[in-house]
């Protein structure tokens, strides 16, 4: 039993490794894109290039924190480096499938979403240069130019940045109350923030799983990544390889999930027959 958990754990681990891989590729993509690019700084394709290389660098630089937590067997660094690429994927695919996949929301979303973002990231950069209020007279006068509806503009809440990934919001929620705000159970098992053992098998699950998820949701970002429109370019083969990527994660993760849970029941229905009794 023990011996399935830590090859399932090993074996995200490398799913992990590959996924940092193919986005470094993604991201270079785009660079690319971007610097050979005479679009103006108004151009919408020019912005969600943009975003989306910067989200995935991102990313890729938590994921690669991911795997050394994980090599140091710390699964409380892995969780709070989780907690941010888990967010950048959540805006990937928040961004591209509202702007490629069903643009006729664009409106609703991507706008609140870019003003949001604007506004939080004005807050951060100013440092109380400019109030609340300037910042939001700024984001009216440039709605009034575009001719888009106006309306109340909010800050980005960052649960909103994972609620677009299938179970985002449960395990940011989870991420959160034990590895970020002080909630954590100290005695009980490391999946609660615990320190309660060190390395035993609800150790090496807990990494397994946090992992299992991630690599899948990073997977999804690059897949994503890849609808981000290039100009003068056929795609259909970058987005196949990624759909590919998508579908070996999966299998391969299920296969490992697969044997680690058999490893467990199995040795449940052992268990009664190895007991003591007073009979």
């Amino acid at each position: 039993m023990m011996d399935e958990m830590k090859r399932y754990r090993a074996g995200v681990a490398r799913l992990l490794a590959k996924q940092v891989t193919a986005i470094d590729a993604t991201e270079r993509r785009l660079r690319a894109t971007i610097e050979g690019s005479e679009a103006s700084e108004n151009d919408p394709v020019g912005y969600f290039q943009a975003a989306c290389a910067s989200l995935l660098r991102k990313a890729a630089m938590h994921m690669t924190a991911v795997a050394r937590a994980h090599t140091d067997s710390n699964l409380h660094s892995l969780a709070v480096q989780m907690r941010p690429a888990l967010e950048c994927a959540g805006q990937v695919v928040l961004l591209v499938h509202n702007s490629v996949v069903e643009p006729e929301c664009r409106e609703s979303v991507l706008i609140d979403y870019v003003d949001a973002d604007y506004l939080d990231t004005w807050i951060r950069v100013t440092k109380g240069n400019l109030t609340y209020k300037e910042l939001l007279d700024r984001i009216s006068d440039v709605r009034r130019e575009l001719n888009e509806p106006q309306g109340k503009v909010r800050g980005l809440d960052q649960v909103d940045k994972v609620k677009s990934l299938n179970d985002g919001k449960r395990w940011y929620a989870h991420l959160s109350a034990y590895f970020s705000h002080g909630e954590a159970d100290w005695g009980g098992f490391s999946w609660q923030g615990g320190v309660r053992s060190v390395d035993t098998i609800h150790d090496d699950c807990s990494f397994a799983v946090f992992m299992d998820y991630l690599v899948e949701q990073a997977a999804v970002m690059n897949v994503y990544a890849m609808l981000c429109p290039v100009a003068e370019e056929e795609s259909t083969e970058r987005i196949d390889a990624a759909l590919g990527q998508l579908d070996e994660v999966r299998e391969s993760a299920k296969e490992l999930r697969d044997r680690a849970t058999e490893a467990i029941e199995s040795q449940i229905k052992r268990a009664p027959l190895n007991r003591c009794t007073d009979e």
